[in-house]
């Protein structure tokens, strides 16, 4: 994560508080000088920051992303998707604490608290398209969310199929299920499907389109 201060972009680190009073023992500082990732902030939003600007780079999803097309042009035919929660544009300050179900500090009791934040599907794509090997042997596809890609790939006649002969009991819970996969208000708009495939691979539905 990245803030714009006096001093430009720089990073946030993570350091002890010793403040008694403060439960978390932790607290989020500026880094003292300047950080390696910094490069990967886009051009666009490094050249008009404003202070307290916020936002983060996945430096290690961006790895990820070129260590997934060495391997589909290692193997010469093949696909790939990606799915998690996340939207297509750059990510400002998502960083939360997860513990029983609910949002808690993030700093809170560490290794007890799941850290997690939002995916930039954008910045994903964005470390494939500053790849040439990636824009010679591979497509990739604009982002769908999640319940756009499961009723085009027939959830609703699968529904229909697997309740249709279960007890009333069985067929809410699998209805419930169903709801909380594709509803907007629950996974169905905030994940997202991100599809990548070799060339030589045969488009399948619903990717057509080229990004």
């Amino acid at each position: 994560q990245f803030r714009y201060t006096e001093r430009g972009w720089v990073e946030t680190c993570l350091e002890v508080d010793e403040d008694p009073g403060n439960e978390a023992h932790f607290r989020l500082v500026h880094a003292p000088s300047g950080s390696f990732s910094a490069y990967l902030i886009p051009d666009e939003i490094r050249s008009s920051g404003k202070l307290g600007d916020c936002i983060e780079i996945n430096a290690v999803g961006m790895q990820t992303m070129e260590t997934i097309m060495k391997k589909m042009v290692e193997c010469q035919k093949s696909a790939c998707l990606i799915i998690d929660y996340g939207k297509d544009e750059h990510m400002h300050s998502t960083l939360r604490g997860i513990r029983g179900h609910r949002f808690v500090d993030p700093l809170l009791s560490p290794g007890e608290v799941d850290l997690s934040s939002w995916v930039s599907f954008k910045q994903l794509r964005w470390a494939m398209e500053r790849l040439e090997t990636a824009r010679r042997h591979l497509k990739w596809f604009p982002i769908m969310t999640q319940g756009e890609f499961l009723q085009w790939g027939g959830i609703d006649i699968r529904l229909a199929h697997v309740i249709k002969d279960e007890e009333t009991k069985n067929a809410m819970k699998i209805l419930q299920n169903y709801r909380r996969l594709v509803d907007k208000e629950e996974m169905g708009e905030s994940y997202k499907v991100f599809a990548i495939q070799t060339r030589n691979f045969p488009n399948v539905s619903p990717f057509f389109e080229e990004d």
